[in-house]
């Protein structure tokens, strides 16, 4: 069973807003998209950019420092779609806004590096640009 914990007030965040938290160790950002609460890791994939400083349209974020895209419902990345950033369970509980520490084994790994994750990716990029 995960564990929630309250991370904001309903009335912190309105519709099409998100902003970023910390949460557990963790940079999170939180999107409300329509009066619905959704929860992504904070870091682009790309280079690490802040994804709850960017902009929200429907529910698709725009990195603010290279423009790439992510579903805040599905963390998949449409600027890369092999690629997504983790997600996490959201509840209100009152006029609390609440997000779930448990994390999915598969999501493990991309915890414990997801601050080097975006070196990786550009090194990748680089290397098919200079074959």
């Amino acid at each position: 069973m995960p564990n929630f914990i309250t991370v904001a007030k309903v009335t912190d965040l309105k519709p099409g807003q998100a902003k970023m938290i910390m949460a557990g160790g963790h940079q999170i950002a939180l999107f409300n998209v329509g009066g619905v609460f959704y929860a992504t890791s904070n870091v682009c994939l790309h280079m690490g950019g802040p994804l709850g400083d960017g902009d929200l349209s429907d529910q698709i974020v725009t990195c603010p420092w290279h423009g790439w895209e992510y579903d805040v419902k599905t963390g998949e990345c449409l600027t890369s779609p092999a690629l997504k950033v983790q997600t996490y369970q959201v509840q209100v509980n009152g006029d609390e806004v609440q997000i779930a520490l448990w994390v999915h084994k598969k999501w493990l790994l991309l915890n414990l590096f997801e601050k080097h994750l975006w070196k990786v990716v550009t090194i990748k990029l680089l290397q098919s640009l200079l074959k």
